[in-house]
């Protein structure tokens, strides 16, 4: 045979196969870093909530007029995240969704409070309706959801 379609071959061969552990490495690395990211973004949904939790203890359900709102960005930017929807479970996104609607409402209901209020009538939950109060139910059960479903951040 012909030495130069001998080496030929060779090279083919020895391209080839260097293109696929290419892609196999990259595919490789690139599920490492996906899954980095999501645990990322799983400790970031847990610090929030772990935060809104302390609001709505220590805010919400303390003074007649709430000051310090929940904060939803990390589960709304998640929400918008290719990558997270991709790997989360179906009844994470549920709780998430949930857990957004339930706490803007309840952003929504200390904002019409506080626009109502003057300092001689300042509005409690339950002056607002029972709406509110059941609301901050929905909202108690929403965040004890999320730190269920993404544990103790690692």
């Amino acid at each position: 045979m012909n030495p130069h379609v001998i080496d030929a071959i060779v090279n083919f061969a020895a391209t080839t196969f260097g293109v696929l552990l290419g892609l196999l490495l990259s595919g490789w690395v690139s599920s490492i870093s996906d899954k980095a990211v999501y645990k990322a973004i799983q400790n970031s949904l847990y610090a929030e909530a772990n935060a809104n939790l302390k609001a709505l203890k220590e805010s919400f359900e303390v003074y007649e007029l709430v000051l310090n709102e929940f904060r939803i960005e990390v589960a709304l930017n998640s929400l918008a995240n290719p990558l997270f929807l991709r790997k989360a479970k179906s009844g994470h996104i549920e709780n998430l969704n949930g857990y957004v609607r339930h706490l803007s409402l309840a952003n929504n209901y200390a904002l019409m409070a506080r626009q109502v209020a003057s300092p001689s009538n300042v509005k409690k939950p339950e002056d607002l309706g029972e709406n509110w109060k059941r609301n901050l139910g929905d909202c108690q059960k929403s965040i004890d959801r999320i730190l269920r479903s993404y544990g103790r951040p690692s």
